[in-house]
């Protein structure tokens, strides 16, 4: 059974079925796979070649119809605006550029649909790395929240994680991260 990540777990009961939904740097996939077996019709962006060739091994495997893959830069997309019920961004904008991440984010705002959702998990000056991120997009304190006051914020947590390891930094460390659940407001 593929699990998603916490905040989606939350939140996709209450999106409509069978909408539009745009995962970007799916990373292992299980986001993308979780809402393509949900009836979601879903875009799935990484850069890593690798991770897409994982990925359309798996839809292949699981025989799933409803998926996109696309290999590409995120900052590369286009985002079709308000086309999207739910667009999904974890851990990926904080390997841009702050003005690069920040312009993504703007275009993942006006990307999903009024009542669409966007999840986004991010790192924070918080981090203990920080003085390495120096050119990437970190996020001061309440700064993600911010950029989302014209809409509603479901939930909205700042943190200091302990991370037991990944691929690319298999020691465990620490992350400081910002995660928003946030829907478009109804004019």
């Amino acid at each position: 059974m593929i699990v998603p990540n916490k905040n989606l777990q939350t939140i996709w009961p209450q999106l409509p079925s069978g909408g539009e939904v745009l995962d970007l740097g799916f990373g292992f996939g299980r986001d993308a796979i979780f809402l393509t077996e949900k009836g979601y019709n879903v875009t799935a962006i990484d850069i890593s070649s690798d991770r897409c060739e994982k990925l359309s091994e798996i839809v292949l495997q699981r025989k799933l119809q409803n998926i996109q893959i696309v290999c590409q830069d995120i900052k590369d997309f286009e985002i079709e605006k308000e086309k999207y019920t739910l667009i999904n961004a974890i851990n990926v904008i904080q390997f841009l550029e702050k003005g690069t991440g920040l312009e993504v984010i703007q275009k993942i705002k006006n990307g999903v649909v009024k009542n669409g959702c966007i999840i986004i998990s991010v790192f924070t000056k918080q981090d203990p790395e920080f003085s390495k991120r120096l050119q990437n997009c970190v996020f001061d304190k309440d700064e993600l929240k911010n950029l989302f006051s014209d809409f509603e914020i479901i939930s909205y947590e700042e943190k200091v994680i302990d991370e037991p390891g990944h691929p690319g930094y298999e020691e465990p460390h620490q992350h400081g991260i910002a995660n928003i659940v946030a829907k478009k407001q109804v004019n």
